[in-house]
């Protein structure tokens, strides 16, 4: 029994050292996921290698935090790197990717008048008679041409009295109507690049190396 406990002397502060690791990367991961939401939310950008940044900032969080080098705590600091990207991602596409597609609605004409449309046609601002028109043509039924250009008048008509207020509002409702009808998961996965997976490789293969035993991140002459 006395054996036993000999040989097992030292370990609790290996483990306590590792602990600590794995809370200074999860709170460095998560803040980085935050800050990279913040930055796309208010710049409008979403800069790639920030992601990188992230896992690098997770690995250093976690090599400050203990002496402690092995395979699987390496492997950890890989895990904590992609679970950041992904809040990042989440956030990113749950609450700015409204706002950025609402300003890509603003600049492409054939999408203001979509939505000078949607304004107009829920708000009655059509007159009485093709009100009434659209309202009784199916889904799938083709508009009279005659209709069609006396709506494309009026809409046009419309635009070039909307505000800049009254346009980003109408825009930020349609960005939030197209985006409610994509579930997190496609949308988080519709919104990856190359370049998105290229910056994801390098921030957790970077985490990844940091936690490494020194000897095997030696490279040979």
């Amino acid at each position: 029994m006395q054996i036993t406990e000999a040989t097992s002397f030292g370990r609790p502060q290996r483990e306590s050292g590792a602990v600590r690791a794995l809370i200074a990367g999860a709170s460095a991961g998560l803040l980085g996921g935050i800050g990279w939401y913040l930055i796309v939310r208010f710049t409008g950008y979403e800069v790639g290698w920030i992601a990188w940044g992230i896992g690098l900032g997770v690995g250093s969080a976690m090599a400050a935090a203990t002496a402690v080098r092995s395979k699987a705590l390496a492997a950890q600091a890989g895990l904590l790197a992609a679970a950041a990207l992904i809040v990042g991602k989440v956030l990113i596409f749950q609450w700015a990717a409204g706002p950025a597609l609402a300003k890509e609605l603003q600049q492409n004409p054939e999408a203001l008048r979509q939505l000078a449309f949607m304004q107009m046609y829920e708000s009655g601002a059509f007159p009485t008679d093709v009100q009434a028109q659209v309202t009784a043509l199916a889904d799938d039924e083709p508009w009279p041409d005659s209709l069609t250009a006396r709506i494309e008048s009026l809409v046009d008509s419309h635009i070039q009295q909307m505000g800049g207020g009254e346009l980003e509002s109408a825009a930020l409702q349609m960005a939030g109507m197209l985006r409610s009808e994509v579930s997190v998961v496609d949308g988080v996965f519709a919104s990856l690049s190359l370049f998105d997976l290229l910056w994801f490789f390098l921030a957790i293969g970077t985490a990844w190396k940091l936690l490494l035993p020194r000897e095997e991140t030696t490279v040979a002459a």
